[in-house]
């Protein structure tokens, strides 16, 4: 194509929502006209892999350069190095990084000093910043040596676009007009269809047909809380009705996968510690009644809050930052305090046994934010950017 400009994708990670973001951002770039190249995890075929589940061709036609070595160690030691050195090797018109978080407070601290590591790309830097603590309004001197740092390198012009989860951020970056870059708000697509009947999940899934489901999903971490939600399970009356879904997969030490698996044991579990396909995902949402988020002290969203919208399945999550504050604010579920497993089991000891009053209460609630979080509304708000501004 006469005239086309290339844009450098840097995306090192293949779990969560890494890898449908990149797929989307690939053919969002591709469809408006650009040659796009892609800076990849491509042992063993990990985000290859992963994109031929999109079944778009045009996605796997582009270039994709490594940013591992073969024994899995990062090119040149350090993401920094990485990026720097598939930016060597296709000297592109525009980069755009898929999560800034990955070596941003390194980027931000050497800068407070008056170095840029990342100085040789002369296009400068677009991107997602998914955790930009430097721009909250908390008083650190880590944070300041961050603000310090940002204010240099965009004085300078190195940042162009930087996409953020928080709207109330953007909106006070954009009042402020204190930075040269341009703030953008991009909330977490969802994906796929929850359409199968809820009797019918659970009979697949083996699930009791009556009792309370709870859903908790995705790859285990500590940060996700799993932990705390099974002790505010075990703090509920043994007569209490409830069963849990634990859908993922697990690591091999976690210190929860024993009362997991207790818990299993008495038959009020069901521990899917696995990858999670495509149909076993709507199973899962459909089959259950309440989506738990007991995330700890989480920063920022959750692409699974987007998931449950999609489901039409309300949410019980943390009430800290951002997710705290979207449940509460959507009308999406409820929220208990932070890393307080016994207001999390008396937050169950009024939800489970009246099902019947709250299971349909935010229905029209999540229906808007899954409008809000589509997959269309995603592409409209990088559509609409100029990556070489």
């Amino acid at each position: 194509m006469s005239g086309q400009r290339t844009i450098l994708l840097f995306e090192p990670r293949v779990e969560g929502h890494h890898v449908m973001w990149l797929a989307l951002l690939i053919e969002i770039m591709v469809e408006a006209g650009h040659r796009v190249i892609i800076a990849a995890d491509l042992n063993d075929g990990r985000t290859l892999d992963r994109l031929k589940d999109y079944e778009k061709p045009l996605i796997l036609e582009q270039t994709f350069l490594p940013v591992y070595e073969k024994d899995g160690s990062v090119r040149g030691g350090s993401m920094l190095e990485a990026l720097l050195l598939v930016y060597r090797q296709c000297q592109p018109d525009a980069v755009f990084v898929n999560s800034l978080d990955e070596f941003g407070s390194k980027l931000l601290r050497k800068a407070m000093f008056g170095r840029n590591p990342l100085a040789e790309i002369s296009c400068g830097l677009s991107g997602v910043y998914h955790r930009p603590r430097f721009l909250e309004p908390e008083r650190s001197l880590r944070n300041l040596t961050k603000q310090l740092g940002f204010a240099r390198l965009d004085k300078r012009g190195f940042f162009k676009h930087i996409f953020l989860l928080d709207g109330d951020l953007v909106e006070t970056e954009q009042a402020r007009q204190r930075y040269r870059a341009q703030f953008h708000l991009v909330l977490e697509p969802a994906e796929g269809t929850f359409h199968v009947d809820k009797a019918k999940a659970r009979e697949e899934l083996d699930l009791p047909a009556d009792a309370p489901v709870l859903l908790h999903y995705g790859v285990g971490a500590k940060r996700k809380g799993l932990q705390l939600l099974l002790e505010a399970l075990g703090l509920l009356p043994a007569e209490m009705p409830f069963h849990l879904i634990a859908a993922g997969r697990q690591p091999e030490d976690a210190a929860w996968l024993e009362p997991l698996e207790k818990l299993a044991a008495t038959g009020k579990a069901t521990v899917l510690n696995r990858y999670i396909s495509t149909r076993e995902e709507e199973l899962c949402f459909c089959a259950s009644d309440l989506i738990t988020l007991p995330y700890l002290s989480h920063y920022g969203a959750a692409n699974i809050l987007s998931k449950a919208a999609l489901a039409r399945r309300p949410v019980i999550a943390s009430d800290h930052h951002l997710l705290g504050r979207r449940v509460r604010q959507q009308h999406l579920g409820v929220t208990f305090k932070d890393r307080d497993a016994v207001d999390l089991s008396v937050k169950f000891t009024q939800l489970l046994p009246r099902r019947e009053a709250w299971e349909h209460q935010f229905d029209d609630h999540l229906a808007a934010y899954a409008e809000m979080v589509s997959v269309a509304r995603f592409r409209e708000t990088f559509s609409r950017v100029d990556y070489f501004a």
